[in-house]
C-alpha cells in the first residue's frame, strides 16, 4: 500500500509540473514580459520596456506545488567584465573584491552575493572585505546592469574586477520566484503572468 501511495504522490506531482508548462504574459503600460517555461524545465524570458529588451534563459523549479523558481544559466550576464585574480598572502582569511567601472572608477554602494548566499555592499572605494572563500559572485548595479563571475582558483582571495556594459541585454535572474495559481505566476511585486493558450 506504501509503495502504490509513494507512486501516486510522484504522478501527481509530475502532473502538476507538466500543467505549468507554457508561454505566460504580463503587460502593464509600456512594458510586455513573456516567461517561457520547456518541460525539459529550461526557461526562457523576455521583457520589452520601450526601447529596452532584457533577455535571460536558464532552468526552473517547482518548489512543494506553489511557487516555481527560475535560476539564469552561470553566464548570463549583462556586462563585460575583466577579472584579475591573485593569491594574496597578506589577507590571511579575508577575501577582498575590488570593483571598479572601465575608466578606473570605483563602484561604491553597489550589492553583491558571495557564493549564492550571502550579501554584501561595496564601500567608498569599491571593495569588499570578507571572512570566506569564494566560489561565485554576482553582482547587480546601475538599473539592473548584472555581472556573474566564477573563481578560476579556488585559492585566490583577491580579485580585481573591472565592469563595462555590453550593447545587449541580458539578466541574471537568480532565485527570481513566483506563486502559482490559477494558470497566473505572480512575482513577489503582485504582478501577475496569464497563461496563453493556443
Amino acid at each position: 500500500m506504501k509503495k502504490i501511495l509513494f507512486f501516486i504522490i510522484i504522478l501527481c506531482s509530475c502532473k502538476s509540473q507538466k500543467e505549468l508548462v507554457g508561454t505566460y504574459l504580463s503587460s502593464s503600460e509600456h512594458i510586455l514580459t513573456k516567461i517561457v517555461l520547456n518541460e525539459d524545465q529550461t526557461f526562457s524570458f523576455k521583457r520589452n520596456e520601450g526601447l529596452a529588451d532584457y533577455n535571460s534563459s536558464g532552468t526552473w523549479e517547482l518548489k512543494k506545488k506553489k511557487s516555481i523558481v527560475l535560476e539564469s544559466f552561470p553566464k548570463t550576464t549583462s556586462v563585460n567584465g575583466l577579472v584579475k585574480e591573485s593569491i594574496d598572502k597578506s589577507l590571511e582569511d579575508t577575501l577582498l573584491l575590488k570593483l571598479k567601472s572601465h575608466n578606473n572608477i570605483p563602484l561604491k554602494n553597489i550589492l553583491v552575493l558571495v557564493n549564492h548566499k550571502d550579501y554584501y555592499k561595496t564601500n567608498m572605494d569599491g571593495e569588499v572585505r570578507i571572512l570566506t572563500t569564494m566560489n561565485n559572485f554576482y553582482t547587480s548595479f546601475e538599473s539592473g546592469y548584472q555581472f556573474y563571475y566564477e573563481a578560476v582558483n579556488k585559492d585566490s582571495n583577491r580579485f580585481e574586477i573591472i565592469l563595462e556594459t555590453k550593447v545587449s541585454s541580458l539578466i541574471h535572474l537568480l532565485n527570481y520566484s513566483f506563486k502559482v495559481k490559477n494558470q497566473k505566476l505572480i512575482d513577489s511585486s503582485g504582478k501577475k503572468y496569464s497563461k496563453s493558450f493556443p
